[in-house]
């Protein structure tokens, strides 16, 4: 999102700017190699999609830290990059956009130095709304289909303008009520308790309750799901190793899948559970896309690690309910014409 040196004159300076120049150039700045790009792109996700991994999206960071929310101008320029964003999900067969927020930046803070002295509560509370619809409706307009993905560290550590920055979002949607607004939960990865996943949905819908409007609570209620993440595997250099136990992390896959929605995401650094060997890797240079996307080396992954891979038998299945069996409570799973029981701490006995 950083400004191109053409756009950085138009970048107004003055204090809580609420619409943009009149000089602000409206045509679409297209990077250089944006058909190689797309090409590269389309050509990976059709790679891809044999192998199952068709749910693929582009990532976006909001940063660099700049006056979102006061300066009309940097909103323009955002809006236009989202807009770019949309074209270039719905050329490539991406699924849709994955924002990481950055919600505990200081930018949704009120008092963060980056803003004019003048800027009153209200301004920044309008901005930060303002800003999350235009620019999320640039991205729906140019991409009907995509989906969203919001990624944000603990909401409840959130800054106070995250809040006003989600019901733009949500209302950015305007009329089209299919459009689903998945917010993925990082908290650091760190896996939690079966029953702190089971609540967490409630935990948050209670906090939205209380922080949005009530128009955007309704949003959120039809349109807003919670997606969790994980994070099984820590690099030492070149070398993987396991960040938790094997039955912690899998009661949490489980757990993440069956109480969270739409996804569990499971964070493969350097490769995750691939291997592209060196020679391999040095084939793929001449890529485009580069950054954590490009291709690089990484070691065959041990096999003491392939049971944290992200593979689960539950993923297309019904949550039915729970039955108390043994004196364990177990949930009930339809799956493909079968029931299944998922026992979170094992049997006592055997089941016949």
């Amino acid at each position: 999102l950083t400004p191109y040196p053409s756009e950085e004159q138009q970048v107004s300076i003055s204090p809580s700017s609420v619409a943009p120049p009149a000089n602000m150039q409206e045509e679409q700045i297209i990077p250089g190699n944006w058909d190689a790009l797309i090409t590269e792109i389309r050509a990976a996700v059709n790679r891809l999609k044999p192998a199952g991994l068709d749910q693929n999206f582009l990532r976006l960071t909001l940063t660099p830290e700049a006056p979102y929310f006061t300066d009309a101008s940097l909103r323009k320029i955002v809006e236009n990059r989202l807009r770019l964003a949309g074209e270039f999900c719905r050329k490539t067969g991406l699924r849709g956009i994955a924002i990481d927020t950055q919600s505990q930046n200081e930018i949704y803070d009120y008092r963060w130095a980056g803003y004019p002295v003048s800027s009153s509560t209200e301004i920044l509370t309008q901005g930060a709304r303002q800003f999350g619809k235009e620019i999320l409706r640039a991205f729906i307009r140019a991409c009907p289909e995509g989906e969203i993905l919001l990624l944000a560290q603990s909401p409840e550590l959130s800054g106070p303008l995250w809040f006003p920055f989600l019901e733009g979002v949500l209302e950015s949607t305007g009329a089209a009520t299919t459009i689903q607004i998945h917010l993925v939960l990082n908290d650091n990865n760190l896996p939690k308790s079966v029953e702190s996943y089971k609540n967490h949905p409630q935990r948050m819908r209670s906090m939205f309750q209380q922080r949005l409007s009530t128009t955007s609570f309704n949003r959120w209620e039809h349109q807003g799901s919670i997606v969790f993440s994980l994070d099984p595997i820590r690099y030492q250099d070149d070398i993987p190793t396991a960040r938790y136990p094997l039955p912690k992390y899998r009661r949490a896959l489980y757990a993440t899948t069956l109480y969270g929605n739409a996804y569990t995401l499971i964070s493969a650094r350097q490769g995750g559970w691939w291997h592209i060997p060196p020679d391999l890797a040095t084939q793929f240079k001449h890529l485009h896309q580069g950054g954590n996307a490009r291709v690089s080396f990484a070691p065959p992954v041990p096999t003491t690690l392939e049971a944290y891979a992200p593979r689960i038998d539950i993923s297309d299945a019904i949550h039915i309910g729970n039955i108390p069996i043994n004196g364990e409570v177990l949930e009930v799973l339809k799956q493909k014409g079968k029931i299944k029981l998922l026992a979170w701490n094992g049997l006592s006995k055997g089941l016949c």
